[in-house]
């Protein structure tokens, strides 16, 4: 279930919002986020509708418990759409990479982590260029399960990987 990943996350507001990634930290990141993101979308692929549509409603889970919070929080500016800055985004990104790397081994199910690595590589894919068509594909491959979905809604999609239609 989600919630015991949203317990494993909620460390998000520990970070230091001052601090800066250094070049080498950033391509590294990308490069990171490259791999993951072609990885996952062969993944994606594999799956059923029903399996898809079962991920992106525990991103949906995910994202509205971020959002139901009373403190303020990165993620969560980042789910209301609010403009963050670049470095902000970074932060984000890169805290969201540790968490992902906590999670790889742990015992929450394979559709939690999906969930989780949605909206971790959709955020590098907003955030650099060069991940922005896969960005694209990545979303394109959940078109046959949006609805089969219980809660998750074409609306949840962040803004600038939106290009689908109707739900």
């Amino acid at each position: 279930m989600s919630g015991d990943l949203f317990k494993k996350y909620k460390q998000e507001d520990n970070l230091d919002h001052s601090k800066s990634l250094t070049d080498e930290e950033i391509a590294s990141l990308e490069n990171i986020c490259e791999k993951l993101l072609n990885s996952f979308i062969d993944w994606l692929k594999f799956n059923s509708p029903n399996d898809l549509a079962d991920i992106l409603d525990l991103a949906y889970d995910f994202k509205y418990k971020i959002l139901s919070q009373d403190e303020a929080s990165l993620q969560k500016l980042y789910f209301k759409n609010e403009k963050l800055n670049l470095n902000q985004k970074l932060l984000l990104l890169n805290h969201w990479r540790v968490t992902f790397n906590m999670l790889i081994n742990s015992d929450i199910s394979r559709a939690t982590k999906d969930s989780f690595k949605l909206w971790f590589l959709s955020l590098a894919a907003q955030l650099f260029p060069s991940l922005r068509s896969k960005g694209d594909e990545l979303w394109g491959v959940f078109n046959v399960s949006f609805d089969l979905c219980k809660y998750f809604a074409i609306s949840d999609i962040p803004r600038e990987l939106n290009r689908i239609k109707t739900n």
